[in-house]
């Protein structure tokens, strides 16, 4: 079985496409990437509708989900038409092979799997307000904010009547067992309150919760489940990073998020059963936004690259048997053109490597004592570009595994 996953970077190809023309030769060259790539399934990132998932699921014939198509029958339930899902839009697909693999029909599971989600991401988001607003000055937790959504005016215009007046009054922070210790001083919880308050509204908006889909092998009797999570960590680093203290707190959030995917979501995903006897491969697959050594997995330590589900921000629950879930995939998977001002001129575009990645996570060993590596997908520039522009700021990555 073969794996793909893709950022293909803000892809639309739908009749209110700006540039609609533009986006669809990107479609057109993106789905050759996808079929010169072979992929029994392929999971796809920044996917911005329905119709863009069905475009390329058509040019390669496959079947495609999106968590809009997957989760129809939960929309028209109110009780999960909730703060944090709306109506299950996202930016997330996921195509595959309808020889090889078929949806697995189990509503109740998904209804399952998405409960424990909604109650953990509440949990989550208490964390991680605890952290932005324990960042070591005002004035920077307002930098904080402006990166979580720059393009909002609205956001903006909020943010600075927020911070209006505050200056850059530090915060009393100490470090702790469990994390970060707030303490802000009397005077200051007024303000505080506000930025909790806004900080929370936003992050309730605006995370990206994982697309989940259960698998089965077609006209197979072995059970098993192959069971994908497609995730985009949503903290970025900063294109004009120079305040130290604004990137460390920028780290260390995008580190929880994807402490609390790997940890707590996987394990949602991989620990519910429907009442038959089965076996559930989980795979995360996704653009992380950090390496392997962003995440804590040293790849030239000698050691194995664990990464162990992390509860630090959200309540007691039993992990899947504990287990040990393993990142992998190590190359650079970003690119960018070097001599944007050159091209402009007529000059060839110059293709290098950028600073981020996408990788996959499952359970070490859970294929074997082989645990299967994972590697960029090999793209010739003229795969890659168009109108001397990148049809996408990513390459793909893809795996091989038995299932």
């Amino acid at each position: 079985m073969k794996i793909v996953s893709y950022n293909i970077n803000n892809l639309k190809t739908d009749s209110k496409s700006e540039n609609r023309n533009f986006h669809k030769k990107r479609c057109q060259k993106i789905s050759k990437i996808l079929k010169k790539s072979s992929g029994d399934v392929i999971v796809l990132q920044e996917c911005l509708s329905k119709e863009t998932a069905e475009d390329i699921a058509d040019m390669l014939g496959y079947v495609y989900c999106t968590s809009e198509t997957l989760y129809s029958h939960l929309n028209k339930d109110e009780k999960f038409r909730n703060k944090h899902f709306r109506t299950f839009k996202s930016e997330f697909a996921i195509l595959w092979n309808p020889q090889v693999l078929q949806l697995k029909q189990a509503p109740f599971l998904y209804e399952q799997i998405y409960e424990k989600t909604e109650r953990y991401i509440d949990s989550f988001i208490s964390g991680f307000v605890a952290v932005i607003t324990a960042a070591a000055s005002f004035r920077a937790a307002g930098n904080i904010l402006k990166q979580l959504n720059e393009n909002s005016l609205e956001a903006e215009k909020k943010r600075k009547k927020l911070f209006a007046g505050t200056g850059a009054v530090a915060l009393g922070i100490t470090a702790g067992a469990g994390g970060y210790v707030y303490s802000p001083s009397e005077k200051h919880l007024h303000h505080t309150s506000l930025i909790r308050s806004h900080v929370e509204s936003f992050l309730q908006q605006s995370l990206r919760p994982p697309l989940v889909v259960i698998f089965e092998k077609v006209n197979s009797s072995d059970a098993k489940d192959l069971r994908l999570i497609d995730i985009h960590i949503k903290f970025t680093k900063s294109k004009n990073e120079s305040d130290e203290e604004k990137k460390l707190c920028i780290e260390e959030i995008r580190k929880m998020e994807a402490r609390f995917l790997l940890g707590r979501i996987f394990s949602i995903v991989n620990s519910q059963r429907d009442g038959k006897d089965c076996t559930p491969i989980t795979i995360v697959a996704g653009d992380y936004n950090m390496s392997q050594k962003e995440l804590g997995q040293e790849n030239d330590s000698g050691r194995d690259n664990e990464f162990m589900p992390d509860n630090t921000f959200v309540p007691s629950l039993k992990d899947a048997e504990n287990e040990v879930v393993i990142t992998v995939q190590a190359e650079r998977s970003t690119r960018s053109i070097a001599n944007k001002k050159d091209v402009e001129q007529g000059a060839k575009p110059e293709i290098v490597e950028s600073s981020n990645y996408d990788h996959f996570s499952y359970i070490k060993n859970i294929f074997g004592k082989e645990n299967p590596e994972a590697t960029v997908l090999p793209c010739e520039d003229d795969d890659i570009l168009l109108e001397n522009k990148l049809i996408s700021d990513h390459v793909p990555i893809t795996m091989e595994f038995e299932f």
